[in-house]
């Protein structure tokens, strides 16, 4: 599930990116990198759950934005 997650992870974090480029650090090219940098913290539980693109994609997904769901859809178990 983590490959779900994280394709519609990146697609909000690259739209959120392009509304308002100056609220991110990082430049667009470096999106995969980001990406890959979250992916390693979602598996190892050292995430923040408060940023926007985590919390449109667990609305997207259907899930509440709580450590406790995303970890749970991330593992593949129901919540």
């Amino acid at each position: 599930m983590i490959d779900t997650f994280m394709t519609v992870f990146r697609q909000k974090l690259a739209a959120l990116h392009a509304q308002d480029p100056k609220a991110y650090w990082w430049p667009i090219e470096k999106l995969d990198d980001v990406c890959g940098r979250m992916r390693n913290a979602f598996l190892n539980c050292t995430y923040n759950n408060d940023g926007a693109a985590i919390k449109a994609t667990c609305k997207e997904l259907g899930i509440k934005s709580t450590y406790k769901a995303i970890n749970a859809y991330i593992k593949g178990a129901s919540t």
